[in-house]
């Protein structure tokens, strides 16, 4: 629906074509004629065969009613676009252009700053770390530990097998 013109098109009181036949509804015709597949017009065709009433004319006419010229009582109105008289003058343009430029600017120096800041807050998370382990010559001091006994080498005690 974004490429149908809906600005001009025709605004009128009139009430469903199809039962229960309600009143009362606002219809808005668009003002442009727009193509359908020969596909999706043949399945139309063949619903309104399938689904209407065999003494109604709708098969033909595709609608359960007869045509009514329009009258007062349909309020027809046709909404059309209001035409503009002025322009965009290339003042405006060159402010918008500048503003966009300035706001551009400032938003990579406010990256630039949080990224800093996030770099300065992991050096310092670094240093506690450090500073809490002793001094961190460790190896491995970024590790965590999942409790994985080390595989010591056990030596067994000196004894004497006797032979039986």
């Amino acid at each position: 629906m974004a490429f149908v013109d809906t600005k001009n098109r025709w605004v009128y009181s009139g009430s469903l074509t199809t039962p229960p036949c309600l009143e009362n509804l606002y219809w808005n015709v668009v003002k442009t004629v727009y193509p359908i597949k020969p596909y999706h017009f043949a399945y139309y065709k063949k619903m309104m065969d399938a689904l209407s009433d065999p003494d109604s004319k709708a098969k033909e006419n595709g609608n359960y009613r007869k045509e009514r010229p329009a009258a007062a009582e349909h309020k027809v109105k046709l909404i059309a676009p209001v035409a503009t008289t002025t322009g965009v003058t290339d003042d405006e343009v060159d402010a918008a252009q500048s503003t966009s430029l300035a706001m551009i600017i400032l938003f990579c120096i406010s990256m630039f700053i949080v990224l800093g800041l996030t770099v300065y807050v992991c050096i310092l998370h670094d240093d506690l770390k450090k500073a809490k382990s002793g001094g961190g010559n460790k190896t491995g001091d970024d590790k965590v530990d999942h409790g994985v006994v080390p595989n010591h080498s056990v030596e067994a005690p000196n004894q004497k097998f006797e032979d039986a």
